[in-house]
């Protein structure tokens, strides 16, 4: 729910991730994304540009997928900004599930453990409009092209669907062709 003057998510946060718990499973991604300045200025040129499409559509009806760490920055930008409060995570690190959910910053980020593969495919994307963000960490792959024909083909219109892979040229470049079949 919005606060009409400040415009501002009601949404109470959960947990504190400066605190450690006692036996939780120690877990540190390669990079804080928090920490790297074109990242962080990448996450809010996307919101941004997401948040230019409020005057056309009611973004707070649309649920929000995405791949957030233990950081959850995107996740907590959507919200504040967006105002959205339907929200995935897709984790992958099974070692790394009890931290993921003890840094869950707001109640309303349902956590999915898994792969992007295993997860897309039980997501109800015609359901309602999603914003779908796959950010990955590697380059181009097959797994991500078929992540991309799942989402994409079950979405529900008026979804917005954004992917970004690492970008740097591959050790070998005869390579190229297997990565863009």
């Amino acid at each position: 729910m919005l606060d009409t003057v400040a415009r501002r998510p009601t949404t109470k946060p959960v947990g504190d991730e400066l605190h450690s718990v006692v036996g939780m499973p120690e877990f540190r991604p390669k990079v804080d994304y928090s920490l790297r300045p074109a990242k962080s200025t990448e996450r809010r040129i996307v919101v941004e540009a997401l948040a230019h499409l409020g005057s056309i559509a009611a973004l707070g009806d649309y649920r929000y997928v995405g791949m957030g760490s233990i950081y959850f920055q995107d996740f907590q930008l959507v919200h504040r900004r967006l105002g959205i409060e339907d929200m995935i995570s897709i984790e992958k690190e099974a070692h790394a599930e009890a931290r993921v959910r003890f840094n869950r910053p707001l109640a309303c980020i349902d956590v999915r453990m898994g792969t992007t593969s295993n997860v897309l495919p039980e997501l109800a994307l015609e359901e309602k409009p999603h914003i779908v963000w796959l950010d990955y960490e590697s380059n181009v792959d097959g797994d991500m092209l078929a992540d991309i024909d799942e989402a994409v083909g079950r979405s529900a219109p008026s979804s917005v669907f954004i992917v970004t892979a690492n970008a740097d040229r591959l050790a070998d470049e005869n390579d190229r062709e297997r990565w863009l079949l």
